[in-house]
């Protein structure tokens, strides 16, 4: 049992380092991202001191647009490593191969996405890092904010495992779930602007949205500074439904993914 462990750590190990070597052998793409970044916080910082919208941002416990709008992002940021983490290792080419290989499908997934994840928290806290030296923003790290972390990551695995099921059956390069995330977030999901302001029409597709409330979370917790005994009567709605989500993605994935073997057309994509 402990040897199968090792095997298996020494395969994800495997993947970072390839994923991180090929990563690092495009030097200006990483220096480009880091610039990409300071130029974005640089904005974050001037824009949030120019507006003059009158929004009662203080329910978020953000006191200032600056943090209303560096915490939207970074979370957004982070939760949203589980979209695409497993329906786009299916639409990979290199797909058929992973899947015959003897290693688990599971040490595939995390393998596979173990590098991305490595490298979006690093590029996210940088983020903050910048926000709080250069601008002096009230970051604050605590308990409620890792159960809103942990809830809103799972939850974008859920949504992208149903996702991953539709995908593997019908083939298609693209899926209704991670296309309406991607078209939607930052439109109906308060990253900009509390959800309130929106227009009446769109405040029904912002109710549904599952990053409004990841979003909302986040600025009590991160902004607020809100323990976790303080936000749990509204969040934990939240977790119940990132819990019944991930049944159903889960569900929904192995259907589709003994369909496609049964049919023969598991690696055809």
């Amino acid at each position: 049992m402990f040897n199968e462990i090792k095997s298996e750590i020494k395969v994800i190990s495997s993947f970072i380092r390839m994923g991180a070597y090929t990563f690092f052998s495009q030097r200006w793409g990483v220096i480009s991202q880091f610039l990409g970044i300071a130029v974005n916080i640089g904005v974050i910082g001037i824009f949030a001191k120019l507006v003059t919208l009158d929004a009662d941002i203080a329910q978020y416990g953000t006191p200032r647009f600056l943090e209303f709008f560096v915490i939207a992002m970074f979370i957004t940021n982070l939760v949203f490593i589980g979209t695409g983490s497993v329906s786009g290792i299916l639409r990979g080419a290199n797909f058929a191969n992973l899947y015959t290989s003897p290693c688990k499908f599971i040490t595939i997934f995390i393998g596979a996405n173990s590098w991305k994840i490595i490298w979006r928290f690093l590029t996210s806290f940088f983020f903050i890092f910048l926000a709080v030296t250069l601008f002096n923003a009230e970051i604050y790290f605590n308990s409620g904010f890792m159960v809103v972390f942990i809830s809103g990551f799972v939850l974008m695995l859920a949504l992208d495992l149903f996702a991953a099921g539709f995908t593997i059956v019908t083939k298609a390069p693209t899926d209704p779930i991670n296309w309406f995330l991607g078209l939607t977030s930052q439109l109906v999901s308060g990253t900009y602007f509390p959800v309130e302001n929106l227009p009446s029409w769109l405040q029904p597709i912002a109710h549904m949205h599952p990053q409004t409330y990841v979003n909302k979370f986040a600025r009590l917790t991160m902004g607020g500074n809100a323990s976790l005994t303080e936000v749990w009567p509204e969040l934990r709605a939240f977790v119940l439904t990132t819990i019944i989500m991930l049944i159903i993605g889960y569900v929904m994935f192995k259907y589709g993914f003994k369909r496609a073997r049964v049919s023969g057309t598991l690696g055809h994509q």
